[in-house]
Order: structure tokens, then C-alpha cells, then sequence
């Protein structure tokens, strides 16, 4: 936590922070594409929310499995994974990505 209250004030940990978060969207990405069979067949905008809401998911995830690591174990961290991603899967196929993401728009 303190490392967070440092990145707003460090422009050398703000950088990192930015190159670091690129990255992992860039390999989620690159995971989602060979690994999930109808991630080429979306549109990029709903690639891109899916994304984009994994991936907000996993990072509060991982801040509630180092602050609270007792409350989850390897199983349920595995299990809500899991349910995030079915979740994000089901809203893909259903079309419902494609019209969020026409409302973020604007």
C-alpha cells in the first residue's frame, strides 16, 4: 500500500508503473487470443472491455490476497478467477460487452 501512495509522488515510479501495466495488458491480451477460442471472432471493442474488466478484476484480486491472504487461499482466489472470467465469457457471446462498451462511448 505505501508503494502506491509512492507512485503519485516519484516520476521514476510512475513510469514503471505505466510500462509495467502495458505489459501485462499486452500478455493478457496475447493469452485471452491463443488461449480463448471466441476472442478473434468479438469486435475490438468488446475485446477490449473484456479485457479491460479482467484484468480490473484480478488487480483488486491480488491487493485483497496480500492485504487479507487468509481469506484467500489459493482455491478460492483460483475458484473467483475462474467465475470473473466465465462471467466476462458469457458477456461476449451475449452481445452484452458490445453495447457497454457503445455506452462508455458516449
Amino acid at each position: 500500500m505505501a508503494f502506491w501512495g509512492q507512485v503519485s509522488a516519484d516520476k521514476k515510479l510512475k513510469r514503471l508503473n505505466v510500462w509495467v501495466h502495458r505489459e501485462y495488458m499486452r500478455l493478457f491480451a496475447r493469452c485471452f487470443a491463443e488461449h480463448w477460442q471466441e476472442w478473434p471472432a468479438w469486435p475490438q471493442p468488446v475485446r477490449d472491455q473484456v479485457l479491460r474488466s479482467v484484468v480490473t478484476f484480478i488487480n483488486g484480486l491480488t491487493t485483497s490476497a496480500v492485504t487479507s491472504p487468509s481469506d484467500w487461499p489459493a482455491e478460492i482466489t483460483s475458484g473467483a478467477i475462474a467465475f470473473a472470467i466465465g462471467s466476462a465469457a458469457s458477456m461476449g457471446k451475449a452481445g452484452r460487452t458490445r453495447r457497454l462498451a457503445a455506452e462508455m462511448r458516449g
